[in-house]
């Protein structure tokens, strides 16, 4: 999607801990999944040229960020990690989360907590759920994983050559390992160059906000930084936990696309409120505001100082 290079706000830096200052801008899964980039080296690596493919599993989430040119240009998150289902040292079962029962019913295993669970089936559970997050990455979805899967928008940005820093969280579970070694398996297989990485790195976080002026649809409110939702469908469960991740309230105001235009919903009222740029297709990070007149799409850049 177009973005008007001379409406562009930034460069805007973060303060401590990627806290955004002087911007309204909600830290969510997106933000933090560009974090994890900065963090890793993956944005600087992007300097030269490449795509970088950042990927890190966490407890109970992966987060990726795609990114190009020194830029972050894409998140998202999948709520699969170390956590989705947990297994002692000894081969016990010691937590099964909602995503973790999908995976057992995929393989057709009757387990709950505190059931022994042999090596190999902990192997096979592990290249699912690592098999899985490959192909929710590169936009294939197996009929048996819910789309609930994803926290965020799902990727766009995503192309071939492409090359992928894979790392987990600083104390990984038993799982967090397999799962990696899982991923990297299936990313080499697929022929794609796969690097391990930490995240240490303590940069400063850019942003770097442009804009692009929309077609308003009606009457205009005026609107600070309501961000723009992606659903696959309407499907209330999962509006459900995309405004639990985004730290949003019922009330409050988001927008949401429709076949041909933007809804904004503010409570109980949903209306039109500018037109849909392109098919819709877009990636993360993306809100929208107006003074009373006029509607802007706004897109957060985010890179290095």
């Amino acid at each position: 999607m177009a973005t008007d290079q001379a409406n562009s706000r930034g460069p805007r830096k973060a303060g401590d801990n990627g806290q955004v200052r002087d911007l309204p801008i909600p830290v969510n899964e997106n933000l933090l999944s560009a974090w994890n980039a900065v963090a890793t080296s993956a944005v600087t690596q992007s300097r030269s040229g490449e795509l970088i493919c950042n990927v890190v599993v966490g407890d109970d989430i992966t987060r990726i960020a795609i990114c190009s040119g020194g830029f972050v240009i894409d998140t998202a998150a999948f709520a699969l990690g170390g956590q989705t289902l947990q297994v002692g040292d000894t081969g016990t079962m010691t937590e099964i989360s909602e995503s973790g029962e999908t995976f057992l019913d995929a393989v057709a295993k009757k387990i709950k907590r505190g059931d022994h669970v042999e090596e190999e089936l902990i192997d096979t559970l592990s290249n699912l759920i690592g098999e899985t997050i490959v192909n929710l990455l590169v936009r294939k979805r197996p009929p048996q994983i819910s789309m609930r899967l994803l926290d965020t928008e799902p990727l766009v940005s995503f192309h071939t050559p492409c090359k992928f820093l894979l790392s987990s969280v600083a104390t990984p579970s038993r799982m967090s390992r397999l799962i990696v070694e899982s991923i990297k398996d299936s990313i080499e297989e697929r022929d794609f160059v796969c690097r391990s990485a930490k995240c240490v790195k303590d940069d400063q976080l850019v942003l770097e906000i442009h804009s692009a002026k929309l077609a308003a649809v009606g009457a205009p409110t005026i609107l600070d930084m309501v961000p723009v939702l992606w659903l696959g469908s309407n499907n209330q469960t999962q509006l459900d936990e995309r405004l639990r991740r985004y730290s949003l309230s019922k009330s409050s105001p988001y927008v949401v696309l429709g076949e041909r235009e933007m809804i904004l919903h503010e409570g109980a009222d949903n209306r039109p409120i500018a037109q849909l740029i392109g098919d819709g297709s877009f990636a993360s990070n993306w809100y929208l505001r107006s003074d009373g007149n006029e509607v802007e799409l706004v897109k957060i850049m985010i890179a290095t100082a």
